[in-house]
């Protein structure tokens, strides 16, 4: 806007000052052939400046100013001009003059002026805008501190924030609040955890007790086949309700990251021959068919070995315990990504909410499983997809 100004500020003082030479022209070149018609001889010496032509005699015509192009013989190009052309009686003698002044040296003029402003423009505009930058980076560098400091920190590790002081009180006001946020959350947590922790302890050791007597007693030959089945009912119930205590118990540690932060190479394609190994027998009993393929080798990834062997233990136990006899696994190695597609019955849910908690198929399912699986993918910078097709489960693990 303020470039489309300027060039109309200029274009108008020019333009006057153009009318003024001409209106100046005129009166020289009257003077002139006042004085004598060597002007009439000699005006193609004036670079068509002056063009005066003898008309007949006639009634004045009206000045007029206009612009035009005149082409240059010299130069073989047209060029621009401000011209005056009126009519005149001078000696006796009706005239037809015009005067002209030529606007090239203008135009180039208002261009250049025109782009040096706007490179101005620019410049002030790059200049001011860094410059609110670094002013406001001075300004807010106490929260750019503390918005580092706790960007993608766990929970478990965050300290509290120690900075020097600022000249800005709600600076100073905003840290002290945060740190004892910070303390507020770090007395949660480790509450939370103890909790989960002593809950999960302390669970255990009653149900092993349970589940003991209530072996002794299905050994015990004076039930009846009725006393003999609400009594096998109890043992199955406090089976699954010690399975679930782990199982939450693991999730949450998994949840907030309690598990060692060192990492091992990982090689996913050995941990899997070994898991199917240890369910070697369970395969057999179902009489399932196991098919393995290694289109290339896999590639290594560095997580920790706890989270990796119970990733592919689940997986694998998953794809053993929701299928058939006589059913089939088949195991795909290819380079980043492994995939696990086995037999199974007709899936009623849709396959992404089989991730979520307590989301299961059968009543002989915790729901847990897939949640544990993918709990450990996204600690591992890991993807997982679950695909259903004709009674055929596939879940994709792809290493990123």
């Amino acid at each position: 806007m303020i470039g489309f100004a300027l060039y109309g500020i200029m274009t108008y003082f020019i333009s006057n000052d153009h009318n003024e030479k001409l209106y100046n022209r005129k009166e020289y070149v009257l003077k002139q052939l006042l004085k004598s018609d060597s002007l009439l001889k000699y005006q193609h010496l004036s670079g068509n400046n002056v063009s005066i032509k003898e008309i007949p005699t006639g009634p004045l015509r009206r000045e007029k100013i206009t612009d035009t192009l005149i082409f240059d013989n010299i130069e073989n190009k047209f060029f621009a001009y401000r011209q005056l052309a009126f009519s005149k009686m001078v000696n006796h003698h009706h005239y037809f003059i015009e005067v002209r002044k030529s606007l090239t040296e203008v135009q180039s003029i208002v261009k250049g002026t025109i782009i040096i402003m706007f490179l101005i423009v620019i410049i002030v505009f790059g200049v001011t805008f860094y410059l609110n930058e670094w002013i406001a980076k001075q300004i807010w560098q106490p929260v750019y501190l503390i918005l580092n400091k706790m960007k993608n920190l766990p929970v478990k590790k965050l300290d509290r924030i120690i900075l020097p002081e600022t000249n800005v009180q709600e600076f100073n006001d905003m840290i002290h609040l945060m740190n004892q946020m910070i303390d507020q959350m770090k007395e949660d947590f480790n509450n939370l955890k103890n909790f989960v922790e002593n809950t999960s302890h302390e669970v255990q050791t009653p149900l092993a007790v349970i589940k003991s007597k209530l072996e002794l007693l299905l050994q015990s030959e004076n039930f009846n086949p009725e006393q003999y089945k609400l009594v096998d009912t109890c043992y199955q119930s406090v089976h699954s309700l010690s399975k679930l205590s782990e199982a939450l118990g693991l999730l949450s540690k998994i949840e907030n990251g309690q598990f060692a932060d060192e990492e091992t190479v990982v090689d996913l394609n050995k941990l899997i021959d070994f898991k199917l190994g240890n369910y070697e027998e369970l395969i057999k009993i179902k009489e399932i068919q196991i098919k393995k393929v290694v289109l290339t080798p896999i590639k290594l990834i560095r997580m920790n070995s706890t989270l990796a062997d119970i990733l592919i233990e689940n997986i694998i136990n998953n794809a053993i315990k929701h299928n058939y006899h006589g059913g089939e696994i088949a195991i795909e190695v290819n380079n980043d990504r492994i995939r696990f597609i086995n037999t199974g019955n007709v899936l009623t849910s849709i396959p992404t909410s089989l991730f979520e908690r307590f989301r299961k198929e059968n009543s002989k399912s915790l729901g847990l499983g897939l949640s544990i699986v993918r709990e450990i993918t996204n600690k591992s910078n890991m993807g997982i997809a679950y695909h259903y097709e004709h009674q055929s489960h596939e879940i994709s693990l792809t290493i990123k």
